[in-house]
């Protein structure tokens, strides 16, 4: 469920939820606790880290920019922030400094650049 954007993840625990209800409240209870901690986990702090490596954001702007995205424009300010927050760096970094070369970012590595593997092809 996790592919449905925002919702998905709360839809996907619910359903499991309700389904173990009906053979063990008890096992449900768990389950939605342990499902709500990882979930958390995962949303407030590997997500954002991830995001930061590909973009160079932080993950510290990665979450002011969802909650001024949320405030400023709601579900699709959310989905909107962080590429509108990358373009907004890259512009910056480019007017702060012109002489920077274009995606130099780890995410635009490219290791058929490496010098030992043109030397082999050529």
């Amino acid at each position: 469920m996790e592919i449905i954007p925002f919702i998905g993840a709360t839809l996907g625990i619910g359903t499991v939820v309700i389904v173990v209800l009906f053979i063990n409240g008890w096992l449900a209870l768990k389950i939605l606790t342990v499902s709500v901690a990882i979930q958390q986990v995962k949303d407030n702090a590997i997500a954002p880290k991830l995001m930061g490596n590909l973009t160079g954001l932080s993950p510290v702007m990665i979450l002011i920019a969802l909650l001024l995205g949320a405030q400023f424009g709601g579900l699709l300010g959310i989905i909107l922030a962080i590429p509108l927050t990358g373009v907004v760096k890259s512009l910056v970094e480019i007017i702060v400094d012109p002489a920077l070369p274009p995606q130099t970012g780890s995410f635009f590595y490219n290791p058929m650049k490496n010098s030992e593997i043109s030397d082999i092809q050529g």
